[in-house]
């Protein structure tokens, strides 16, 4: 039974054999997930290797649901991530994925050939044409995906970072 949660720094007293101290830590944690496969919606496999900043917000909790079951933290996070990286990517094309790695992409549209522009007229078309199009950040999708799934376990997900975003050695 959790009796009382400490989170000030200071004295602190506990009964001996009786009380036994659980040290959890407050600071950011990280944690490296191992690299696995996914498959686009256009149906091609990627190789995605990825990292999360968590930490804890509920001391009770975290050692309740840890207690009540033998997985770790970062068990319990992996597969929350996990679901929420396959699921995300399931839903991309193999362009859109590339493409939200970074926060927009810039797409040219062309009316003309170039056998009837002078360069001048072209670099000045190209300006004119150029429109920014928003792509969301693929970490942000991720995000809202794993949304407050670890509240339950006393966790928060702070971030997720797509640290490899590849083909597979058969590809390439």
């Amino acid at each position: 039974k959790i009796d009382r949660v400490v989170s000030n720094p200071g004295l602190n007293a506990k009964i001996p054999f009786v009380q036994t101290v659980s040290k959890i830590p407050k600071n950011l944690q990280f944690y490296d997930l191992p690299q696995s496969d996914v498959i686009t919606s256009d149906k091609k496999t990627m190789i995605v290797n990825a990292y999360i900043i968590w930490e804890v917000t509920d001391a009770k909790k975290f050692t309740q649901s840890l207690s009540a079951n033998t997985s770790t933290a970062e068990g319990r996070i992996d597969v929350i991530t996990y679901n929420a990286i396959k699921t995300t990517i399931s839903n991309m094309t193999q362009e859109e994925l590339i493409a939200s790695r970074d926060d927009s992409i810039d797409v040219a549209n062309a009316d003309t050939s170039l056998d009837d522009v002078e360069i001048k007229d072209m670099e000045s078309e190209e300006e004119e044409k150029k429109e920014e199009v928003e792509v969301i950040n693929l970490s942000t999708k991720l995000l809202e995906h794993v949304g407050t799934q670890c509240d339950q376990y006393g966790i928060a997900i702070n971030n997720i970072e797509i640290k490899v975003l590849d083909l597979p050695d058969e590809n390439k």
